[in-house]
């Protein structure tokens, strides 16, 4: 710094020039964090949306399999079954994405367990079921569910009602 008229003292261009320099470094590198950290705190969002979509739909299905009378018919992308109460049940994914539960096979009073769903596929495996569920949300993040369900019923025919 040097000296002004009468003792003032100030900024030279230079100074000014070199601070301005050192601020927009410093507000480059706070704006790169910035988007970085959002661009993280969206993934995070897009997965817990996933999990809270798809988590109550695997479990609905395992909770039903497990509770079935009889099987009726299984494919990879369709489950029929007599519930507990007797009633005709079919689960199945659409071609929109969504995973619905029909009571009565007729889709009339359907229940939509999951939407954004890419692929549910039911796989027997001696006395279990394996589910698999893969959903993707509308970022495009993706998560897969697997699960297997000990099964009690009978009268399974696998590869009918598709």
């Amino acid at each position: 710094m040097l000296g002004g008229p009468a003792g003032e003292r100030g900024l030279t261009l230079v100074e000014t020039l070199v601070s301005v320099a050192i601020l927009g470094v410093v507000a480059a590198a706070l704006s790169a964090f910035s988007v970085a950290s959002f661009r993280l705190w969206r993934s995070g969002m897009d997965q817990a949306t996933l999990v809270r979509d798809l988590v109550p739909a695997m479990e609905r299905m395992e909770q039903d399999l497990r509770q079935a009378r009889a099987l009726v018919a299984i494919s990879p992308g369709k489950i029929q079954f007599t519930d507990a109460d007797g009633q005709a049940v079919a689960v199945d994914l659409a071609a929109d994405g969504t995973v619905r539960r029909q009571p009565g096979l007729s889709g009339s009073g359907s229940a939509v367990l999951a939407t954004g769903v890419t692929q549910l596929q039911f796989t027997p495996t001696g006395p279990y079921i394996q589910i698999h569920l893969t959903g993707m949300s509308p970022g495009g993040r993706s998560l897969n569910l697997d699960s297997g369900v000990l099964i009690r019923a009978s009268g399974m025919v696998v590869g009918g009602g598709g």
